[in-house]
């Protein structure tokens, strides 16, 4: 896992990349021209999916 932050970590999972082909990394200068409310996300697993840890 590196050294990076945890939200670099996080942001690159739940986001995907934008029409720039880039997804935050966690850093507020970095990312401060990025308009989160309109950001692409990941779409979530399957319920069925083993990459759910927690029951309903």
């Amino acid at each position: 896992m590196g050294h990076e932050l945890p939200e670099y970590w996080a942001y690159g999972t739940y986001y995907s990349r934008d029409h720039r082909d880039r997804h935050p990394i966690g850093d507020p200068t970095a990312d401060a021209d990025i308009d989160f409310g309109t950001h692409p996300v990941r779409p979530a697993p399957p319920k069925d999916s083993p990459f759910w840890t927690l029951e309903e």
